[in-house]
């Protein structure tokens, strides 16, 4: 069964993340955030390219947590990115 899943961060190794779960998932779709939104386009159109069969688009917190199965935290931030929240409200 396909499931969906979201990426915090949009570098190289946010890419290297989905790659690695595209091969032992079945991925249908990507939902992708980051802090700033020049990174955010670079890294959805360079996913676009090397998945072309993937969903892939940007969400917003915490909305996005909720949408995904799978959640991968590739970032260099000092503070915590995720909300405080259950994803299952």
């Amino acid at each position: 069964m396909p499931r969906p899943l979201e990426s915090f961060g949009t570098g190289t190794q946010g890419l290297s993340h989905l790659q690695s779960a595209c091969t032992i998932r079945d991925i249908d779709s990507v939902y992708v955030y980051n802090r700033s939104n020049e990174k955010l386009k670079e890294f959805i159109s360079k996913a676009e390219k090397e998945f072309p069969d993937l969903t892939i688009q940007e969400a917003k917190l915490p909305e996005l947590i909720k949408k995904s199965d799978i959640i991968i935290t590739t970032t260099t931030s000092q503070t915590p990115v995720l909300p405080d929240m259950d994803p299952c409200d």
